[in-house]
């Protein structure tokens, strides 16, 4: 008699845990799980040079002083969400050329010419030829001692292109505003970045230009692509938040190494530039965009899923929905349905991610 009663509290247990249905299934639960923010509310953070709102726990590691000053912001746990900006990268020359004439020069007794003979080389004098060559640049500039961790731009693919312009275009070559595909460690990436190149010093000799080019304001934002379009608008905040303090201002006047018209211009050129690539990630090619986050879901391995009665979509592994795909009855599965392929709903942003 005990034990049946053991057997019917039991019973009785299982049915209570079945829900409204009143009766007990083993149905694998599929859950939603709500989508939350991996960025979080910005905080002051205070240097002697500047100021800038970071995202609580983010690290910044800062290059450079006066007009050769820049910084990288990121999150240590997924240090490919990022923001950067470099005042001034220079020089990179116009030709070899011009390095082998800056060679001979330094063979000649001049070792300060040794810096022209060792820069790289901008083939494409462009924006998009300046992140193409970034790598090698950021390797010139650890042979000269320059120790920063630079983002890591090797494997840059381009999506698409804007113009970019700021109160420096007229100097310059161009301002173009890249949006980039990259790979980090099999993580897709996306990037919106600029810069400002210029010609920074024409010398003809020999029949060659040995001059070479300056890349101003470089910078942009990062991050994993199916959390870039989460983010992009308070990524873009970090960049409009940088101020630099007066004294620091007034200290490189002094120094005679900056002008305050050239400090302050360069300060409103990166709130102007943050507001560029906000406004190029609004008005995106949206069926560009759509194709795009479709390829990238293919590289992850994942599938999305969309609700056909409030339009919310869904994000699932691959695996998981080939499991229920193959034996539908074996799962409780939410009422949602595989985007196909093509389908313009793949640039929205995803409301959860289901999960057994």
């Amino acid at each position: 008699m005990k034990s049946k009663l053991i057997m019917l509290v039991l019973i009785l247990s299982l049915v209570g845990c079945s829900g409204n249905s009143g009766i007990f299934s083993n149905k694998k639960k599929i859950n939603i799980v709500p989508r939350t923010d991996t960025i979080k509310d910005l905080v002051l953070y205070e240097d002697p040079r500047f100021t800038i709102e970071l995202p609580e726990g983010w690290v910044i590691s800062t290059i450079g002083e006066y007009q050769h000053f820049g910084f990288r912001a990121y999150d240590p746990s997924v240090p490919s969400r990022s923001v950067f900006y470099y005042g001034t990268m220079t020089p990179w020359m116009k030709s070899e050329e011009a390095k082998n004439f800056w060679a001979w020069y330094a063979q000649s007794g001049y070792p300060g010419s040794q810096l022209y003979a060792d820069a790289p080389v901008l083939y494409d004098p462009s924006i998009e030829g300046l992140y193409t060559s970034f790598n090698v640049f950021t390797d010139f500039a650890q042979k000269y001692g320059i120790q920063h961790d630079f983002p890591d731009l090797s494997t840059m693919e381009l999506i698409e292109s804007f113009p970019g312009p700021t109160e420096m275009g007229r100097y310059a070559l161009d301002e173009t505003m890249l949006r980039m595909n990259l790979d980090m460690e099999g993580i897709p990436i996306e990037m919106l970045a600029t810069a400002t190149l210029v010609d920074a010093l024409s010398y003809p000799v020999n029949g060659i230009d040995a001059g070479y080019y300056t890349a101003y304001r470089v910078s942009g934002i990062m991050a994993p692509a199916d959390d870039f379009i989460h983010h992009e608008e308070r990524m873009n905040k970090i960049l409009a938040s940088f101020r630099y303090n007066e004294e620091y201002i007034q200290e490189g006047v002094r120094l005679t190494e900056w002008g305050t018209e050239q400090a302050m211009q360069l300060q409103k050129t990166l709130n102007a530039t943050s507001k560029i690539i906000h406004d190029v990630w609004a008005y995106r090619d949206k069926v560009n965009d759509a194709a795009n986050a479709e390829f990238i879901t293919y590289l992850r391995g994942k599938t999305y899923l969309q609700d056909p009665d409030s339009g919310q979509l869904y994000e699932a592994d691959n695996e998981l929905v080939d499991q229920i795909m193959q034996n539908p009855d074996d799962f409780d599965v939410p009422k949602l349905e595989i985007l196909p392929q093509g389908s313009p709903a793949y640039s929205q942003v995803i409301s959860g991610v289901l999960k057994p």
